[in-house]
């Protein structure tokens, strides 16, 4: 009787089937299946934990009454509009962080030989 369980659940066989093709060759269009992949598994487990644990998410050894349930752990509404402010706010100064360190190394680092370039799934050791 749940259907996101089951569609969680297929989405996590996916993922799981997507990082295996994508470790199984070593090119770069097969590598990025890998982490596509990688991303769609961990969206299936967590997924399918959520549907299926539903509306218990944390289970007290103690008692009932000290149990997280969905809407008990949920943020308050001020919270909530806190957080739909500083997100965006800390979202553009995470991107400019990453944009000024790029700028910062951009031609300054080489790819030596031996290293990830010359990478050969194929190969086990």
């Amino acid at each position: 009787g749940r259907p996101l369980a089951w569609l969680s659940l297929i989405a996590c066989i996916a993922g799981a089937v997507c990082i295996y093709s994508g470790l199984r060759r070593s090119d770069l269009k097969s590598e990025s299946r890998g982490v596509v992949g990688a991303a769609i598994f961990l969206y299936g487990l967590s997924g399918s934990w959520a549907a299926t644990c539903y509306p218990e998410m944390l289970h007290s050894t103690l008692g009932d009454e000290f149990s997280i349930t969905a809407p008990g752990g949920a943020a308050s509404p001020h919270g909530l509009r806190v957080a739909l402010v500083w997100w965006p706010i800390a979202l553009v100064l995470t991107l400019g962080y990453a944009a000024s360190v790029a700028w910062a190394y951009r031609g300054k680092v080489r790819e030596m030989p031996g290293s990830q370039g010359d990478y050969d799934a194929s190969v086990t050791r």
